[in-house]
């Protein structure tokens, strides 16, 4: 039985991947969205290889083929030790993508639509700015693991990876993305 949490998480992640691809598609390109494969519908979508499976990005797009994963998130988080802005993914699953881009040989870009500007109560009570920025901020998987901002044991099912906003480029504005 899923969680009530798990769902509404789940609506507002296809709700980000719509309209991710909706603004990629807008640009000229063909989005190919990768479906979750089984009955367990928790399970994301796979790559399967002879003898090997990986967790797969969300979308494939064309015409230069690019797998995306679609990242929807509220608000960036304020990083205390290196006192800066991040945005982050499950450990496990970037380990995956980046097996996924090397055998594939297709370039894996991670795609970060956030959504509000108001800090969470926490990153306040730490000093933050006022303001955290918003958009969709990408880059690709080649330049993010070389600039891991830090890694965290705290949060996700196996860890989470991290990077800084100044690594990620601003690719739209947030009124510009068509929800």
């Amino acid at each position: 039985m899923r969680s009530l949490e798990f769902i509404e998480k789940y609506a507002q992640g296809r709700v980000a991947e719509s309209a991710i691809a909706r603004w990629l598609t807008q640009r000229g390109n063909f989005v190919l969205p990768v479906y979750e494969t089984g009955e367990d519908a928790k399970k994301g979508p796979q790559l399967f290889g002879h003898l090997e499976q990986f967790i797969a990005p969300d979308m494939l797009v064309l015409p230069r083929p690019t797998f995306i994963e679609a990242k929807n998130k509220s608000a960036f988080t304020w990083h205390r030790k290196s006192e800066q802005w991040t945005t982050g993914i499950d450990r496990k699953h970037y380990r995956h993508y980046l097996q996924v881009q090397d055998r594939t040989s297709v370039p894996v870009w991670l795609l970060f639509l956030h959504t509000n500007s108001q800090p969470s109560k926490n990153d306040q009570d730490w000093g933050c700015q006022d303001s955290c920025p918003v958009g969709l901020f990408g880059q690709s998987l080649s330049v993010l693991s070389d600039n891991v901002n830090h890694e965290s044991d705290r949060w996700g099912g196996s860890g989470m990876i991290y990077w800084a906003h100044q690594t990620l480029r601003l690719l739209a504005r947030i009124e510009d993305i068509p929800f």
